[in-house]
């Protein structure tokens, strides 16, 4: 990591270090948590997932502390499983994607237990609504300008919505079966845009209609994953399998890419700039 697109991994170099130096740590309290998804407030706190130790944490970048809220599912599990054969620690937690909303406040979801939570982070109160579908595993989220939340539901194949206010949960079922949508993000207009990791397609969700429209990948078995949509309309998403970055244009079925410099690099997340 670090290193100029000309250098090998084994190289040394001023650019190796240069990169090195200008990246700081900070050591995450919990071993082997897992840390995974990843986001910003308002007040520039760094808020994260740990899918192992189950923590919903935050980080200030000025001082580097580093608070861990354990999720209500995980609380006294070890007691709980006691004398209870039926009870199992794989069946709850593991919270994955992170966002913040306009006013601060955390959601998330947890793969096990088909719940999207929030946190308030102000008083640490946690709140869970709870998915119709079971055995869900909730992946990939987002909000809409309207403060609802949309995620991907990766085993129950589909896209789910739901409205804090009204408590209510819709699930728009995608038409190609075990696709397992992974990435979601909306565009300007409030078209909903997701990746299908195993449908290798990229699908699109009119939220006023129900409607789901997929776009297959040129490259077989890519395996997209994280998606953005740019202020134009255009739709970015990483490729596992393939390392590249793609883009579908806007208002077309036009596929275009760009295949990364380091060999098997795996991109995963993404994310856009103020400058697109």
């Amino acid at each position: 990591e670090g290193l100029a697109e000309d250098q090998s991994p084994s190289s040394s170099g001023d650019a190796g270090l240069a990169a090195s130096s200008a990246i700081k740590e900070f050591k995450v309290p919990t071993p082997y948590s897992f840390p995974i998804g990843i986001a910003v407030d308002t007040k520039g706190r760094v808020w994260f997932t740990e899918q192992a130790g189950n923590n919903i944490c935050s980080l200030d970048p000025s001082t580097g502390k580093i608070e861990e809220l354990l999720i209500p599912a995980a609380k006294n599990i070890h007691e709980r499983a006691k004398g209870d054969k039926s009870f199992s620690v794989s069946n709850i937690g593991s919270p994955t994607a992170i966002t913040v909303a306009p006013d601060d406040s955390i959601w998330f979801v947890q793969r096990y237990g088909d719940v999207v939570s929030r946190l308030d982070p102000t008083t640490k109160e946690f709140e869970s609504f709870t998915i119709p579908t079971a055995q869900s595993a909730p992946h990939g989220l987002t909000l809409g300008k309207d403060g609802t939340v949309w995620f991907t539901e990766r085993n129950g194949n589909r896209i789910g919505h739901l409205d804090p206010v009204t408590k209510k949960v819709r699930e728009f079922v995608i038409p190609t079966p075990n696709c397992q949508p992974a990435g979601i993000a909306l565009d300007a207009a409030g078209i909903v845009w997701f990746t299908e990791s195993d449908g290798n397609a990229i699908g699109r969700l009119d939220p006023v209609s129900g409607k789901i429209d997929e776009y297959p990948l040129l490259t077989p078995f890519s395996n997209p994953s994280e998606i953005a949509v740019d202020k134009a309309g255009n739709v970015w998403f990483t490729q596992l399998n393939a390392n590249t970055l793609g883009m579908l244009r806007a208002n077309s079925t036009i596929f275009d890419s760009a295949l990364i410099p380091t060999y098997t690099s795996v991109p995963m997340g993404i994310l856009l700039d103020d400058a697109g």
